[in-house]
């Protein structure tokens, strides 16, 4: 877990590094993911993996954005 802060200079193997590439643009820059990302993924996954993959990235953060709608911390949820 400490080293997906730090992906791109991390260890990790390249999949794990495309994902959590994929994953970081997702929230933070979604307009610009572009086909450079789409290959790099494509060296990993195949396109229903990645779809899989994106699908999971986003349902988690609306999840977080949800429960912080409502004033909820992660110690309340249990």
């Amino acid at each position: 877990m400490a080293k997906v802060g730090g992906w791109g200079e991390s260890d990790l193997p390249d999949a794990e590094k495309a994902a959590l590439h994929y994953a970081e643009r997702l929230y933070v820059d979604h307009a610009n993911i572009d086909r450079e990302l789409f290959d790099e993924l494509l060296e990993h996954y195949s396109e229903a993996q990645i779809l899989e993959l994106g699908w999971a990235v986003v349902s988690y953060m609306g999840y977080g954005k949800l429960i912080h709608s409502f004033g909820l911390r992660p110690d309340q949820l249990r």
